[in-house]
């Protein structure tokens, strides 16, 4: 389901397809979209695609009542988890790029701004992990999920090594490959696993579903930025009952 854009100046589609798997977060998820309706980027080179995981009632009033200058819409899917909510917005998006964030993820004013900047200024095609921060200090559920990024990004050498870890919420790739190499793993169901469980590929979270195809995708098909700049901010934490 979707709703009209009284906005489209770009007629190729946009550059940036913002990918938001959501499932019974509804709270969260208005927060959410609040942050990136209030993004200082031109409106007609970024869309919301907006996939809702199976929740009992679909968050359909809140796309709905986004600004219509704003391109929005939803896509509702039996639950699978956000591996396979993250694929389907994907196929369905018109970007040339992917930025995936999640349903409890706010991003900064200036967050496509710089992805933006990155990119332009990269040789090619590049893959882009930003910098996420966790704003519940005092809850102990996100301040260990927290920590287990923080550990991650340290083993992996932090954002000057060669081979980085990248966390889904804050992840940005070329749409066609992506797809060409199949996704994030469907066989994760559960949020934290599609993306942690491939620090060896050197795209963390992108794998080849292939048999035999080994994790992650060839390093030289993009440049890889490690971008400080890119900040979402977290409102909420993996651990739900």
């Amino acid at each position: 389901m979707s709703r009209s854009v009284t906005s489209l100046t770009h007629s190729k589609g946009p550059d940036y397809s913002i990918v938001v798997p959501t499932y019974r977060r509804r709270d969260s998820l208005a927060r959410c979209l609040q942050a990136i309706e209030a993004l200082r980027f031109p409106r007609d080179r970024f869309e919301v695609v907006v996939v809702d995981d199976g929740s009992p009632t679909p968050p359909a009033d809140l796309v709905a009542s986004m600004d219509p200058t704003v391109q929005a819409r939803l896509v509702t899917t039996r639950h699978a988890g956000p591996a396979t909510a993250r694929n389907t917005g994907a196929r369905l998006a018109q970007g040339r790029y992917l930025v995936f964030t999640d349903d409890d993820c706010m991003p900064h004013e200036d967050w496509l701004r710089a992805i933006d900047r990155w990119i332009s200024s990269s040789s090619g095609d590049a893959a882009i992990g930003g910098h996420t921060v966790n704003v519940l200090t005092e809850n102990a559920y996100a301040a260990a999920s927290q920590g287990i990024i923080d550990y991650l990004y340290q083993y992996f050498g932090g954002y000057s090594a060669a081979r980085r870890f990248f966390t889904s919420n804050n992840l940005v790739v070329p749409r066609e490959e992506f797809l060409s190499l199949g996704g994030f793993n469907e066989t994760f169901a559960l949020a934290a696993a599609e993306d942690r469980g491939f620090a060896a590929g050197p795209i963390v979270g992108v794998q080849n579903k292939r048999e035999g195809a080994g994790g992650g995708c060839d390093a030289e098909r993009f440049d890889e930025v490690a971008a400080r700049d890119a900040v979402v901010e977290r409102i909420g934490h993996e651990f739900r009952p």
